[in-house]
């Protein structure tokens, strides 16, 4: 499986969801259908692609924009805050990655700020279990994914730098880094690109 193969399973799985607040384990559920469909090697394909993409989506001004939502986050709720970024799909995911602040533009996003829906509904971390519970639907064993892992112990060429590093508690340098989110999030109008 190519990262293009991932994505078209992405995609797939989230036209199939609803977009209400239970949207990544909609999306989850759509995907662990597909791959336990799919042969073992798939699976674990699919696996190394979802984990190139978490780790190009580890950015601080990412982790800055969740924090302008949640208002707090720790290590485990930026995990999740990735996850979902990528059940966003392959289009806004490939947006927001080179450009945070496109975040506001994502109609999902825009209802969260308007309170329409919850907005942990990207707190997506069930997205990051979907390879291994796929794995041991087809196999029975929950450990032969970890050790199939394991055996692999391929590279991960992809990994990305996140950034420039920056105290996510500077409102100011938040707001220079992401203006739509902050206005969108804290309602500061000032300069909106």
């Amino acid at each position: 499986m190519q990262m293009v193969d991932f994505w078209r399973l992405v995609d797939e799985a989230r036209r199939g969801a609803d977009g209400n607040d239970r949207l990544g384990h909609q999306i989850a559920a759509n995907l662990r259908a597909r791959l336990t469909a799919s042969s073992l090697e798939e699976i674990l394909d699919f696996q190394r692609c979802f984990s190139r993409a978490h780790c190009r989506a580890f950015q601080w001004a990412l982790w800055a924009a969740a924090e302008l939502m949640w208002g707090y986050t720790s290590d485990d709720t930026f995990t999740g805050f990735r996850a979902g970024l990528i059940g966003l799909g392959r289009e806004a995911f490939e947006r927001i990655v080179v450009d945070p602040d496109t975040l506001a533009d994502q109609p999902l996003v825009q209802r969260i700020a308007r309170g329409e829906i919850q907005s942990d509904v990207l707190y997506m971390e069930v997205l990051e279990s979907v390879a291994s519970r796929a794995y041991e639907q087809v196999t029975g064993d929950h450990e032969a994914f970890w050790d199939a892992i394991g055996r692999r112990n391929a590279p991960d060429d992809d990994e990305e730098s996140p950034g420039e590093r920056f105290d996510l508690n500077d409102s100011a340098e938040v707001r220079r880094r992401l203006p739509r989110m902050s206005a969108l999030f804290r309602g500061d109008k000032t300069e909106i690109r």
